[in-house]
């Protein structure tokens, strides 16, 4: 165990013997921030070291090593500083802008297909790409082409909490049993007061629309955030049509319109073919029917797929009634939707 609190002795022991702040944060077991106050007390300081340094020497690093960390590792700077100096002389950096190549699409695809999930890994397909190929960028083109949606292993560390979340133990970040003291409860609360008192950048109409439309487009563009951890998002096969859905019951209920379909109950189906703009300034602005659904005689309906019937979802569902009454919902709740998987699911081979 580290030294709790260090005399002034030995933060000057350590200074003498340490060449960096670091060095002695490891040293004495202290923060960083600890250590830099306790020695500007001490009217003592490292050396400034000189972070200046020359266009030709980052070229030339960058040809020998091809990596910003190793090159700000050895110069003593930021990677930023490095990156952002490369990028004003005009230099191509390994996996900027690089357009990703046929073969690697084919790599990516051919993983994906033949793959067995038990055996699927990404680490694996970075090391059939390109040197460089970042799990990020493969993840980037994967959504792309819509090539499927394997699972990925969660860490030793995150498998270990979640067990230790079951088990009923506490994790280490817990702030449960512990509250604010008074004074910190007032400092926030005069921060935040301050803060909404006169703030430019979003205490007007104008710019809390503005962020009200960038947060829906957002919502509406990301595929991969799941605010229902229980839901199983990705791309479903339907009798040959590869479609993104937001959980696992849409699929099947797809595959139910289908099948409806082929026997000529109803003409067609879409998926979210539709959004109903509200003329509402706050909240839910717009609603977008998971099903349309066009009957034998031209009528259409709108089918939506709720397992959970939260705020938001009964706030779009009431101001449909209200704005477009004239439209016809159909709601497939728990209880229609166990109704129908219990009569077609093995039929249709449901996921």
């Amino acid at each position: 165990m580290g030294i709790l609190k260090a005399s002034d002795d030995e933060i000057i022991e350590a200074f003498n013997q340490s060449d960096s702040v670091k060095d002695m944060a490891i040293k004495l077991n202290m923060a960083p921030k600890t250590i830099r106050r306790r020695l500007h007390s001490l009217s003592l300081k490292y050396p400034v070291i000189n972070k200046k340094f020359s266009n030709e020497q980052a070229i030339k690093l960058y040809a020998q090593y091809k990596s910003i960390n190793i090159i700000a590792e050895i110069l003593g700077v930021c990677k930023q500083s490095i990156h952002e100096r490369l990028k004003k002389m005009g230099c191509v950096l390994e996996g900027s802008g690089r357009k990703i190549t046929k073969d690697e699409v084919e790599t990516i695809k051919n993983y994906y297909k033949n793959t067995p999930e038990e055996e699927f890994e990404r680490q694996c397909l970075l090391g059939l790409l390109p040197k460089g190929t970042t799990l990020t960028r493969v993840e980037h083109i994967v959504a792309k082409l819509g090539v499927g949606c394997k699972t990925r292993k969660a860490s030793q560390k995150s498998r270990d909490a979640l067990s230790n979340t079951k088990k009923g133990k506490e994790p280490a970040c817990s702030f449960k049993g512990h509250t604010h003291t008074k004074t910190a409860k007032l400092q926030m609360s005069q921060a935040s007061k301050k803060m909404w008192k006169d703030h430019p950048s979003f205490n007007t109409e104008e710019a809390r629309e503005r962020i009200a439309q960038r947060a829906r487009i957002n919502g509406r563009n990301s595929l991969n955030e799941n605010m229902y951890s229980r839901c199983k998002r990705g791309h479903y096969d339907i009798n040959g049509k590869l479609i993104y859905f937001r959980s696992k019951w849409e699929p099947n209920y797809a595959l139910y319109l289908d099948f409806l379909k082929k026997n000529n109950q109803i003409k067609d189906w879409e998926y979210e073919a539709h959004r109903f703009e509200f003329p509402v300034k706050r909240g839910c602005t717009c609603y977008t029917p998971d099903f349309k659904v066009t009957n034998t005689d031209n009528s259409t309906e709108w089918h939506e797929v709720k397992g959970w019937m939260d705020k938001k979802s009964k706030t779009k569902l009431n101001r449909m009634a209200i704005h477009f009454p004239q439209e016809k919902i159909i709601l497939i709740d728990e209880k229609s939707y166990k109704n129908i998987k219990s009569q077609v699911a093995k039929m249709l081979k449901w996921y």
